[in-house]
């Protein structure tokens, strides 16, 4: 194997790192990216079912889901 042959081997070696570290990297954003989404959804479903129970509440105490926020101090824009 002459110089010039190892030294564009080199150079091929070195390419290939550079772009296995950027896939790594890549992977890494996405499985991020899908993490963040599903606590997202779990935080949706959460607040939903919490929704379900306020209108529940509210209509035991005969009172309106926009009363009962204000008798408990919950945030009416959210």
């Amino acid at each position: 194997m002459d110089a010039h042959s190892k030294t564009e081997l080199c150079s091929i070696y070195k390419n290939l790192e550079k772009e296995l570290k950027n896939a790594k990297v890549s992977t890494l954003e996405t499985e991020r990216k899908t993490e963040i989404m599903n606590l997202l959804h779990d935080f949706n479903d959460i607040k939903d079912a919490a929704q379900i129970v306020i209108g529940a509440v509210a209509n035991i105490d005969c009172l309106t889901i926009k009363e009962l926020h204000l008798k408990y101090n919950l945030p009416l824009n959210e």
